[in-house]
C-alpha cells in the first residue's frame, strides 16, 4: 500500500456485543498495524475513543473492568433486559418487563435511567477530556430526532459526544444541544464507514457486531409486527451503508444478549478470534 494512503478503522454499534472490538484492537496491535483514523458510532465510539484515550488495550480492559465492579453500572439497569435469557418471543420478553414495570415507566418518562446517572456513567470514563487528547483523529455521530439529521462530532469535549452517540432510545436519555435532541448515532449509521471517510481515510476495515436477520418466532401480535419492520428497516439501511467499506468483519456475537456486557472476556475473546481467521484478508487490503 502507498505510504500517502490513510487507513481508517470503523466501529459499529451494538451494545455490549461491541465489547468485541477490543479482541480486534488487541490482535491488530500484537501485529503492529496502525490506523490512522478512528470512527465509531454508540458502543463503538465507546471503545473507540477509549482506546485512544488509553496508552493500549491492557489498560482499557483495566478500565472496563474495574467499572463493571462498581456500584455505578448497575445503576444503568440492564439486568432488567436478561430476565429472559431463554431466546424466547418478544412478546415473551414484554410481558416480563410490564410485570417489572419497566414497559409502564416508558409510557410516562422519556427513559429508564436517569440523565443524572448517565452523566456519572460516561463522565467516569471521559470527563474533563477532548477530542485533542485522543492519540488519533476520531470521529462519531447521533442522530438528532428534531430534524432527522446525522450530527457528527470530531472536536471539543468527548462526554456530550459520547453520550448522544450511546443514547439508546427509551433506556439512555437524549441528550439536548442547541435545537438538537440527540440518540445513539446507531439508529442512523450503525457503522459509520462514510464519516470515516469524510475524516481522510483513504481504505477502511469496518467491523459490524450488529446481528443478522434471522427467521421470526413469531409474527402475531402488533408489538411483535412493528418490532420486525423496524429490525428489518435498520438491518437492510446497514447493509447498504456498509458497502462503502474495503473490508466488513463480523465477529460472532450475534447469540450474545445485546446487554450482557459482564461476559466481557468472552466478548473479547470472540473479537480476536474474527481478527485471526480474517488476518490473510486483512493483509491483502492492507498490501502489508
Amino acid at each position: 500500500m502507498r505510504k500517502e494512503n490513510k487507513i481508517g478503522l470503523v466501529l459499529g454499534g451494538g451494545a455490549a456485543r461491541g465489547l468485541a472490538h477490543i479482541g480486534l484492537l488487541e490482535f491488530f496491535d500484537e501485529k503492529g498495524l496502525r490506523f490512522d483514523i478512528i470512527c465509531g458510532n454508540s458502543m463503538g465510539a465507546f471503545i473507540g475513543a477509549l482506546y485512544l484515550l488509553n496508552k493500549d488495550v491492557y489498560s482499557l480492559k483495566q478500565v472496563l473492568l474495574d467499572y463493571l465492579q462498581n456500584p455505578l453500572y448497575r445503576k444503568l439497569k440492564f439486568s432488567y433486559w436478561l430476565q429472559s435469557r431463554k431466546q424466547g418471543s418478544v412478546i415473551h420478553q414484554m410481558k416480563g418487563l410490564i410485570k417489572k414495570g419497566v414497559i409502564t415507566f416508558s409510557f410516562f418518562r422519556s427513559c429508564l435511567v436517569s440523565n443524572e446517572v448517565y452523566d456519572k456513567v460516561i463522565g467516569y470514563f471521559f470527563d474533563n477530556y477532548t477530542f485533542s487528547d485522543l492519540r488519533l483523529p476520531f470521529g462519531c455521530s447521533a442522530l438528532d430526532l428534531a430534524s432527522g439529521q446525522e450530527i457528527i462530532f470530531g472536536k471539543g469535549p468527548l462526554k456530550p459526544a459520547i453520550m448522544a452517540t450511546c443514547a439508546l432510545p427509551g433506556i439512555l436519555p437524549p441528550v439536548k444541544m442547541g435545537n438538537c435532541l440527540l440518540v445513539d448515532g446507531g439508529f442512523i449509521n450503525r457503522v459509520p464507514v462514510k464519516l470515516a471517510h469524510f475524516l481522510g481515510a483513504d481504505v477502511t476495515i469496518a467491523i459490524d457486531v450488529g446481528g443478522n436477520l434471522t427467521p421470526p418466532k413469531s409474527l402475531n401480535t402488533g408489538i411483535e409486527i412493528v418490532l420486525r419492520a423496524n429490525a428489518m428497516v435498520r438491518y437492510y439501511l446497514n447493509q447498504i451503508q456498509i458497502k462503502e467499506a474495503d473490508l466488513v468483519l463480523k465477529p460472532r456475537v450475534g447469540h450474545i444478549h445485546w446487554a450482557d456486557f459482564d461476559r466481557l472476556s468472552e466478548l473479547i475473546d470472540l473479537g480476536r478470534r474474527c481478527a485471526e481467521e480474517n488476518w490473510s484478508q486483512i493483509r491483502s487490503i492492507l498490501e502489508i
